[in-house]
């Protein structure tokens, strides 16, 4: 038997059993097992970082920032389109709060906006997000 979330669209999600998702949430949701944090950095058109649904899972960092927005060269990474915050949804939602959607991962989201409200950015926003994530060491594979 497999691990299965109580969220309020989990049924719907037809892709997490695609996945065999049930099976990985448990091992990762063991009690005994060791919790390490892991960032994963979203870079699209920002995230809607006060989502009821994402809230928890949004990264900090030692200055409270959660990213940053390169489109408009300051630090609210803010959606201003809708599909940042679609992608960290399905991403890292917080999973079994009997609301929206089972994330894939307990993950921390680094929000990193380089495109607009149409979708469409500059490399040179996409490059710059990159090396925000490499000098503040965040792992990427």
């Amino acid at each position: 038997v497999s691990y299965l979330a109580k969220d309020a669209f989990v049924e719907s999600q037809w892709n997490l059993d695609e996945i065999s998702l049930g099976e990985a949430w448990e091992m990762v949701f063991q009690e005994d097992r060791p919790a390490r944090e892991i960032v994963v950095a979203v870079v699209d058109t920002g995230v809607e970082y006060d989502h009821p649904d994402l809230i928890d899972g949004i990264f900090s960092d030692a200055d409270c920032r959660h990213g940053h927005n390169f489109f408009d060269a300051d630090l609210d990474p803010r959606d201003v389109n809708g599909h940042g915050t679609h992608c960290a949804g399905i991403l890292g939602a917080t999973t079994n709060n009997a609301r929206g959607l089972a994330g894939i991962a307990p993950v921390k989201i680094m929000l990193l906006r380089a495109f607009d409200e149409m979708g469409k950015g500059d490399l040179l926003y996409s490059l710059q997000a990159v090396n925000y994530i490499v000098t503040r060491r965040v792992e990427v594979s």
